[in-house]
């Protein structure tokens, strides 16, 4: 009987044994498999006590801090702020946190720097949930954490060299704005938004170029046939276009595909301009009214290209329109009488050597065949370093017909 009882606890014992060999045995491969994760992975894996002070460190990727003087050695026994150098009390970014571990909510994602005793700045992001014992204690944290410096980095320059960009945009003092290949809003400077005060506020990312034109436009009158005119130059880019704001300013507008398909803009304001431009129109028909009434008319001969620009009333005089084309000094003598070409070519030289010379007088021979006698008198003008550089003049008929 007590031999049968000595076997049966003998089995029981081996039994138990082998349970717990391979229960040492699952322990250990479940541990190594652990390990393989924690060094293969991109993250390395940590574990904190109910304080919130680290008590593992695992993974090979450790070595990517190591040679920043963050090592699991430096970190065992403080807390992630005390590892920051934060204070969780004043820093309303640790503080969310610290509510997050006392409250034992998961986290996913937090992100925060250390300064390296190699006086590197460090990103990392972690993520962790809380653990509780058999009968529900809190025990600390466990998660992942990795090291995000590259990425945090890359971001802060990208950041920069945005801000860069827009500065240099915002300096502009033109009007500058892009679209993407979807003709839609992507950015624009101060100066932009200024030209088109009525549709700035629709000026937002990814709002349709033809969106904003609607509502500059409020689509009163004629706006159907102006828009489509427009979007037909927007989209075929056909040059540079005049355009007249509803404030009575001109802009000129140009346009250019940029590789990746979109449209960057140019708005130059050329209120001025178009004011000088009317000014000189209205200057140059007061003249040719003044001309006409005098009789007068009035020429340029450019002495390097022996190109001649007249007068309406000098037109008239010789008895030709514009459409005989560019004038010049040839052409010219072409309608002289040929006994008085060499007399005034003779004059012209004198006058371009400095000579002064008494009222120049030829006849001309028109087309319809009358013969006209001229009086002219001209001006000899220098560029910027003295050379003879133009001959200005007016001339006169001082009869109808000889």
């Amino acid at each position: 009987m007590v031999i049968a009882s000595l076997r049966s606890a003998a089995l029981t014992l081996a039994k138990r044994s082998t349970e717990r060999d391979r229960a040492e045995a699952a322990l250990r491969e479940s541990e190594q498999r652990f390990r393989d994760v924690a060094e293969v992975g991109g993250d390395w894996i940590w574990e904190s006590d109910a304080d919130y002070r680290f008590t593992l460190f695992a993974g090979d990727s450790l070595a990517d801090t190591a040679s920043a003087g963050i090592t699991p050695a430096t970190t065992l026994g403080v807390t992630r702020w005390q590892l920051a150098g934060a204070d969780p009390e004043a820093d309303i970014h640790w503080q969310q946190h610290k509510a997050d571990l006392d409250a034992h909510r998961p986290f996913r994602g937090f992100q925060y720097f250390i300064v390296a005793p190699s006086a590197e700045r460090l990103y990392f992001s972690v993520s962790g949930k809380p653990v509780f014992n058999e009968s529900g204690t809190f025990r600390g944290y466990r998660g992942t954490a990795a090291n995000v410096t590259h990425t945090v980095e890359a971001l802060q320059r990208a950041e920069r060299a945005e801000a860069r960009l827009r500065d240099a945009v915002d300096s502009i003092s033109e009007g500058f704005v892009i679209y993407d290949d979807e003709d839609r809003f992507v950015m624009c400077n101060e100066s932009y938004r200024g030209l088109y005060p009525q549709s700035a506020d629709y000026m937002a990312l990814g709002v349709r170029f033809e969106d904003i034109l609607r509502e500059y436009l409020g689509l009163g009158g004629r706006a159907d046939e102006w828009l489509a005119k427009r979007m037909r130059e927007h989209r075929e880019l056909a040059g540079t276009v005049e355009q007249k704001l509803s404030d009575g300013r001109w802009v000129l507008i140009s346009e250019r595909r940029m590789r990746d398909g979109g449209t960057a803009g140019l708005r130059i304001d050329i209120t001025a301009f178009k004011s000088v431009q009317a000014e000189l129109r209205a200057s140059r028909e007061h003249l040719a009214r003044a001309q006409r009434v005098a009789a007068i008319g009035s020429f340029e001969l450019d002495l390097r290209t022996r190109e001649i620009e007249w007068s309406d009333e000098t037109y008239r005089i010789f008895g030709v329109s514009r459409a005989i084309g560019p004038l010049n000094q040839n052409a010219l003598e072409g309608m002289i009488i040929p006994e008085d070409r060499e007399r005034l070519s003779h004059q012209i030289a004198a006058i371009v050597d400095g000579r002064s010379q008494p009222v120049m007088e030829y006849r001309i021979r028109r087309p319809d065949g009358c013969i006209r006698i001229l009086y002219r008198e001209m001006e000899l003008m220098r560029d910027g370093s003295g050379q003879p550089h133009k001959l200005i003049g007016g001339g006169q008929r001082r009869n109808r017909a000889a």
